[in-house]
């Protein structure tokens, strides 16, 4: 598990290592998610996904109902090819309040875990 402040992006980045849908108009994509912060989170995917303004990821949180997933609204901001895969990160577009006391409860738990 590893927790770090990211400076360039302004936000505390924690690892979460789940699987996650990209629904971008009506193609969906299953991507790995590598890791979440407010604002956004950093992905795996095994194809190119095109750059969108117009997104929506749904994950769960381990820990939390998984029979009610998270989907945040948002948009691909960067690509970049690794290998054979793709780290593509994603923006969110304002969480709901409910949705920023879910990934804030999952920070705090891990931040109290972190060795």
């Amino acid at each position: 598990m590893e927790i770090s402040f990211d400076e360039k992006r302004g936000q505390l980045r924690i690892d979460l290592k789940t699987t996650a849908t990209l629904c971008l108009k009506k193609q969906h994509h299953s991507l790995y998610m590598l890791n979440i912060s407010l604002n956004g989170a950093d992905l795996l995917s095994d194809e190119e996904i095109l750059m969108n303004e117009n997104a929506s990821l749904e994950f769960t949180i381990p820990g939390y109902d998984s029979s009610s997933p998270l989907k945040l609204g948002g948009a691909i901001k960067h690509q970049t090819k690794v290998k054979n895969q793709y780290l593509v990160g994603f923006e969110f577009y304002k969480p709901s309040t409910h949705d920023t006391l879910i990934i804030n409860e999952y920070f705090n738990f891990h931040q109290r875990h972190a060795t």
